[in-house]
């Protein structure tokens, strides 16, 4: 996992815990769900990773959102 079993981040992807966003504006969910269907320019983060679907892609923006709003655990 890029980002860290925990979403705690890793050398190669920041966490995606509660901090200051840089490329999902504020941590808002349609935000998350932009990074996740669109990537990154010039980083690894590219659009739907691993090939995931329009609806995975909505699942995993929406876990990362709970996480980070709802307090669900990671």
């Amino acid at each position: 996992m890029c980002h860290g079993a925990q979403l705690e981040g890793t050398q190669v992807a920041p966490t995606l815990k509660a901090h200051a966003w840089r490329d999902a504006k504020d941590g808002k969910f349609e935000e998350i769900f932009r990074v996740a269907t669109h990537g990154v320019p010039s980083t690894v983060m590219v659009a739907f990773p691993g090939g995931i679907s329009r609806t995975e892609a909505l699942n995993v923006a929406s876990y990362i959102w709970s996480v980070n709003n709802r307090k669900a655990k990671p």
